[in-house]
């Protein structure tokens, strides 16, 4: 085609072709795989696909082929309103999925139904060129791309009333404008399918899209001059260009049409040639300087400032260098820098020390980003970063009032943010100075990461150079050290082989003794060459071996232990040590235990001891407070019992002679109130809390006749045995609790052999001496003894039984077999006389009982005196009770023996009845335990005024008396509860006689 044929009708297609294309590439290149611009670079390439057909057609001559371009068109052309309504919807934010896969279905038919003849018939010709011919469902496809349109057209003006912020309307105004103009493009192209020779209008979409251009980008361009200004400088490079080529051209026209050979071409080529070389080494970059200035300008500083940053190591000297060549070259009044130190990268503070605060997601976003982040695209639907950054960054750059700010970002590292604020003007920054700062930034970001690592580099020359003079002090430390280490060695080897206690080694890994001094030998019977290699746990025992891995910590250097272990000595025994240990670390990475033996056994039997003598103790405040309970309650029980017994007597008295039968009545209940009395005294008996009638007895005497009792009682299966010396063994005792011992062990032991089917008791009576030792183990005082020994070869007892039997209500025998209290009371009598009970016995072997008592040397048995009651004998007998009941029944009882009696439940009213007439009464019997005043203060205060009356003291139990003498008390005799009147008359006749009590210890206990 010759140039005088060019076609006009042909600027319009070529410039929507090139608009549709770069929007397209300039939207992809920036789409970040974002949904939005995606679709925006296929509705760029869509819009153009109607000037490319026209086009199209200068090149593809057959009618066929063209028919088919015309139907492809239609169906990209279908698919144009879901990939519209799709891009509207993601930036306006509007979510309607039902509606998008209906559009999407709808598309789907429009476009299968454009490659049948329904929509296109045929072709139209006219001057212009030619275009499809619309078929009988033509308007249908206009009605559908019609509703489509203005849809997306709705949604765009629904979005632009709601919108507040100004320059987003203005934005969404040259949208809205353009995609109107579009809509009406292509619908008026429309009127070519039906017979309209008009020129197609579509081929003008390059106007629409200048507008959305303009609207998307005019943040860039701001104002018209801007445009006229690059305009003119494209018009100028172009003329430049294409000028001289166009004249040349025409110039050899002739010569490429005509019969000219090529040397005649030779000269004009070369001239060609001259020309565009000229054009480019010199005409074009004198025109680029002249439209380019502040390029030139900005290329200039930034090479200045690439020189500079050669010379600059400190971060300030590169801040500041920075911040002047941005102000002097883009006159930003502002700019904020923040920088990650180097010991905490993931925080950034300004050269204040004020902390800026990123997320960790923003952070993330910023080094991948690693571009100029302006303000106004993070405001827009252009730029999608995640909701949380768009916050973070907009946040940031309200704070410090910024434009945009640039990352700097080195080996996929945040190490500080640039803010620049203040623009001269209030002007956006331009695509030049976008491309400026994000370069001068990557200088910066260079410098300062080059400036980190000489400073690191610089730092560890220092550390390695004072190492270096710390090593060699180190070194001549260690020679001295070593030379030292060796005499302190030889020091303490010769401490280690000469010490009492033993010094041995052990390796944490294998166990094994690595080294014993030798005084192992005298601890364990070994020499050292006999442990040194085997296992530290094979000289322990099976407990032991539990103890240590009980209190070994996990091996560490400085770890500790402590631990008291049973070891096996040579001969076969055994022996206590305390080891101490300590976890050291070899030179080679091993752990050993340096420990320390001592031998304790002579400490671990004392300790033995002490804890069976604190058993014992516990023992014994056990059942000193079963006796404080016992002593309570027969306080009680003996003033009932009192009661009982003294109206039983009295109501034989009643009935003489004259009633046999009820007499007889009477008598059995009196025996009964007796066997009570002996039950309440075995309880205090128990406890240790009751007054016995004690004198020298025969210990062995009570023994034989305490068998002689049991004998006729044993089955065929059991033989008793007894061994007794022939002269007596002479204890200070109640015989009837002495006999109660003998009885209660030889029952023990019968019930013992009863469980194995039969057996031997051995009984024997010794007289010894214990020594100190034996004393002290048993609780006693060195001296002579009386030892009884009963000893059975039944079962025996474990050691939880043998810990308890002495335990109150505690047997090892079925229900209605045994109370539990034999044994129990057998302690408390046995402790009562300041003895001791043994028990030995294990089982399966029998068990042995051993018995105690203190010997009395040089006495003789005595017996009490007996007495009996006068019945001539007379008196004025005051008798004080808070009783009710006793008084009234000693009144009644008292005046039948023939005494004079006053009866009184109050002890001070009776000391008044007494103060008054102090001769008028002979003996004064009063209890112990009475409100307001008690037994003894009331006997010494009628002491006080008359010492020649006597005084009988009754009780059922007070722990006033225990450990006393009445004489000591100021009493003439003590009576426990519960009294019989017979015995209370008995009592008041002998202290009026004068008589006293024939015995040889009357201390109570």
């Amino acid at each position: 085609m010759h140039i005088d044929q060019f076609d006009v009708g042909l600027i319009p297609p070529l410039l929507s072709v090139y608009f549709g294309v770069c929007l397209s590439l300039l939207a992809f290149a920036r789409s970040r795989h974002n949904k939005e611009n995606i679709l925006f670079t296929l509705l760029c390439l869509l819009t153009s696909v109607r000037p490319a057909q026209y086009l199209l057609q200068y090149v593809v001559t057959d009618v066929g082929a063209l028919m088919q371009v015309e139907r492809l068109i239609l169906v990209a052309y279908a698919f144009l309103p879901f990939v519209g309504v799709l891009f509207f919807h993601g930036v306006l934010k509007v979510s309607k999925p039902k509606l998008e896969k209906g559009i999407f279905a709808s598309s789907f038919v429009m476009g299968g139904l454009s490659l049948g003849p329904w929509f296109l018939s045929g072709l139209h010709t006219y001057p212009w060129g030619v275009i499809g011919k619309a078929g009988p469902l033509f308007p249908l496809y206009i009605l559908y791309a019609t509703v489509s349109l203005g849809y997306m057209l709705h949604c765009t003006f629904t979005a632009m009333k709601a919108q507040q912020d100004a320059e987003m309307r203005r934005k969404q105004r040259y949208i809205f404008a353009s995609l109107l103009g579009g809509v009406s493009l292509l619908l008026v192209t429309g009127l070519t399918f039906i017979g309209n020779p008009m020129y197609p209008a579509a081929n003008f979409m390059f106007v629409p899209m200048g507008v959305m251009a303009y609207g998307a980008l005019r943040h860039r361009i701001l104002d018209l001059w801007t445009i006229v200004h690059l305009a003119l400088y494209r018009l100028a490079y172009a003329a430049v260009l294409l000028v001289p080529n166009a004249i040349i051209f025409l110039l050899i026209e002739p010569l490429l049409f005509g019969t000219n050979t090529f040397a005649s071409l030779v000269p004009i080529l070369v001239l060609w040639y001259s020309v565009n070389h000229l054009y480019v080494t010199r005409i074009h970059p004198w025109v680029s300087r002249r439209f380019n200035r502040n390029q030139y300008r900005m290329k200039a500083a930034e090479s200045k400032f690439a020189r500079d940053l050669l010379i600059l190591r400190d971060t300030r000297s590169l801040v500041a260098e920075f911040g002047e060549l941005v102000r002097s070259t883009l006159s930003f009044g502002s700019i904020r820098f923040f920088f990650a130190p180097n010991e905490n990268p993931g925080h950034l503070t300004d050269m204040d020390g004020e902390v800026l605060a990123l997320t960790d997601g923003t952070s993330s976003w910023l080094v991948e980003v690693d571009r100029l982040i302006d303000r106004y695209l993070l405001s827009s639907d252009w730029v999608t970063p995640e909701k949380g950054v768009r916050s973070d960054l907009m946040d940031l750059f309200d704070e410090y009032d910024g434009t945009c700010g640039v990352p700097l970002v080195q080996h996929g590292q945040l190490i500080g943010l640039v803010v620049f604020a203040d623009k001269e003007g209030g002007l956006p920054v331009t695509p030049m100075e976008i491309d400026f700062l994000e370069k001068v930034s990557r200088y910066l970001s260079i410098a300062l990461y080059n400036s980190r690592v000489y400073q690191a580099v610089t730092s560890l020359k220092d550390q390695l150079e004072l190492r270096r003079r710390e090593l060699s002090k180190e070194i001549l430390e260690r020679r001295r050290a070593e030379e030292s280490l060796r005499k302190s060695e030889a020091r303490y080897r010769l401490l280690a082989d000469n010490i009492l206690d033993t010094f041995v080694v052990v390796g944490v890994e294998t166990e094994a003794v690595q080294y014993a001094s030798p005084s192992c030998r005298k601890l364990t019977g070994y020499l050292a060459e006999e442990v040194v290699g085997t296992k530290f746990r094979d000289f322990l025992t099976e407990s032991s071996r539990r103890e240590l891995a009980r209190v070994v910590p996990p091996p560490q250097e400085g770890g500790a232990f402590l631990a008291e272990l049973e070891h096996k000595r040579k001969d076969g025994g055994t022996a206590w040590v305390e080891v101490s240990g300590h976890f050291i670390a070899t030179g080679d990475g091993r752990m050993e235990v340096v420990g320390l033996a001592r031998d304790i056994s002579e400490r671990r039997e004392a300790e033995m001891e002490k804890e069976e003598l604190h058993g014992k103790l516990r023992q014994a405040q056990k059942m000193e407070s079963i006796g404080v309970l016992a002593g309570g309650i027969a306080h009680d029980f003996n003033n009932i019992l009192m009661a009982i017994l003294g109206y039983t007597q009295l109501g034989a008295m009643y009935l003489g002679e004259k009633d046999g039968e009820a007499a007889g009545v009477v008598a059995q209940i009196e025996k009964a109130g007796i066997r009570a009395k002996e039950l309440v005294s075995q309880i205090l008996a128990f406890s240790r809390q009751n007054e016995q009638s004690r004198h020298a007895v025969d210990f062995v005497g009570i023994a034989q006749e305490a068998l002689a009792l049991i004998r006729p009682t044993l089955l065929s299966e059991v033989e008793i045995r007894s061994e007794f010396p022939e002269e007596p063994a002479m204890v200070v005792a109640d015989p009837v609790q002495i006999h109660q011992i003998v009885v209660n062990l030889c029952t023990n032991a019968l019930h013992a052999l009863e469980e194995g089917g039969g057996g031997t008791i051995e009984v024997a009576v010794t007289r010894t001496t214990l020594d100190a030792g034996e004393a002290r183990r048993y609780g006693l005082e060195p001296g002579p003894f009386v030892a009884l020994r009963v000893t059975d070869t039944g079962r025996g007892m474990d050691d939880d039984v043998r810990s308890r039997i002495f335990e109150p209500y505690f047997t090892t025998k079925g229900a209605g077999k045994g109370t539990g209290m034999g044994l129990a009371v057998v302690q408390g009598i046995i402790l009562s006389h300041n003895g001791a009970v043994v028990v030995e016995s294990r089982e399966e072997n029998g068990s042995t009982f051993s018995v105690y008592l203190p010997e009395a040397e040089g006495v003789t048995e005595i017996r009490p005196a007996a007495g009996g009651v006068d019945k001539a004998c007379g008196g004025r007998i005051l008798f004080v009770d808070d009783e009710t009941m006793l008084v009234e029944l000693a009144g009644e009882a008292l005046t039948r023996m023939g005494f004079e009696v006053v009866a009184m439940d109050d002890p001070e009213d009776a000391l008044t009845r007494f103060t008054e007439n102090p001769e008028d009464f002979d003996v004064v019997v009063t209890d112990m335990t009475m409100p307001r005043m008690s037994g003894l203060k009331l006997a010494e205060r009628v002491r006080g005024i008359n010492p020649e009356v006597p005084v009988i003291l009754c009780t059922g139990f007070s722990n006033d008396l225990v450990g006393r003498r009445h004489e000591d008390m100021g009493v003439s005799e003590v009576l426990f509860k519960p009294v019989p009147m017979k015995g209370l008359a008995e009592t008041i006749h002998r202290v009026r006689s004068g008589q006293a009590m024939v015995a040889q210890d009357s201390q109570i206990q």
